[in-house]
């Protein structure tokens, strides 16, 4: 029973979505508490300001005609910063109060609905297991009753082969042989009919493959 919990409880898609649901709630929960941390913004820059096809800038020339450069900016250059924004609300009028309010409440329902729906699928695995239990049984049942049957109208037939009962006799343990058949056909189709169940229970069969092998 615990083997067959277990698996539906990992498989059930409504405790799948249950669970889902909590931890959508917890996130949204811990999203509340980051933002009374403070934001830090980071940046960083380096390079060079040297432009290869131009050196330097011409300002003159010499007495010989060469020209007089000056260089154009710096060989490099590096840049750090830090901004730390650190926000408290003064006046709100009890809006970030009721937001933790409304996320707690969140979290709780649905943790109450998580919990639930792992209490109805083992109950369900539960019930579905002890009706195939149920059913197993009666299938046996009935094929000892359809065994004894065939054989009392087997035996009466003898009896009656031999004169010692009369012909409604027989036929009355033939009835009686051929409604103990009956009831095991009604016995092999509801046992059946369990074990679908109990696989659909358990989530891990389609409806094809719940009654692939019966």
């Amino acid at each position: 029973m615990d083997a067959l919990e277990d698996v539906a409880l990992n498989a059930r898609p409504d405790v799948i979505a249950a669970r889902d649901g909590v931890t959508a709630a917890q996130l949204t929960r811990k999203g509340f508490d980051r933002e009374l941390y403070p934001q830090i913004q980071l940046n960083a820059a380096m390079g060079n300001q040297f432009a290869p096809t131009s050196a330097g800038e011409i300002v003159g020339y010499n007495p010989d005609g060469t020209p007089i450069t000056v260089p154009r900016g710096t060989p490099g250059f590096w840049t750090l910063g830090a901004v730390s924004t650190f926000s408290l609300p003064i006046v709100d009028y009890g809006e970030r109060h009721t937001e933790r309010i409304n996320d707690d409440a969140q979290l709780v329902s649905a943790q109450r609905t998580l919990d639930q729906a792992r209490t109805q699928v083992q109950i369900d695995v539960r019930q579905t297991y002890r009706a195939a239990q149920t059913a197993l049984a009666q299938l046996d049942l009935a094929q000892d009753e359809s065994r004894l049957g065939l054989e009392s109208a087997r035996i009466a037939q003898l009896q009656y082969a031999h004169g010692l009962i009369a012909l409604s006799d027989v036929i009355q343990a033939q009835q009686e042989s051929v409604t103990a058949q009956s009831d095991l056909v009604a016995a092999r189709v509801s046992y059946i009919n369990a074990i679908v169940k109990l696989r659909v229970s358990l989530g891990t069969y389609t409806a094809q493959g719940a009654v692939a092998d019966l």
